[in-house]
């Protein structure tokens, strides 16, 4: 049950892991049902959100996908070559501004 100073929403079902991450760290706490844990494309709110939580967001998703591709490098490594290359902090950056640079020549 919500606590008074909570904020209830009414959904039916479990929601993204986006929404269940703003709702745990947005100034104005409200509850969800819970998350199922997928990403799907998404938009924040227009209206309600802080820069700053915004940009925490941002950091979080960025820092999921690092680990994404860190866990996935041993299935791509063929057994020749047993070693894991995992990406420096520096480099993953680059690769950050690289693909953030393509995103936003594509949407111009």
């Amino acid at each position: 049950m919500a606590e008074a100073k909570e904020i209830m929403i009414a959904v039916n079902k479990k929601s993204c892991w986006c929404c269940d991450w703003l709702s745990r760290n947005i100034e104005s706490q409200f509850a969800l049902p819970g998350t199922h844990g997928i990403m799907y494309p998404w938009d924040p709110p227009e209206i309600g959100v802080s820069e700053i939580v915004l940009e925490r967001l941002e950091d979080e998703l960025w820092n999921k996908l690092h680990e994404m591709v860190s866990n996935s490098l041993p299935v791509f490594i063929t057994p020749k070559k047993p070693m894991l290359i995992t990406p420096t902090p520096s480099e993953f950056m680059q690769a950050k501004l690289r693909f953030l640079a393509l995103l936003q020549s594509r949407c111009q």
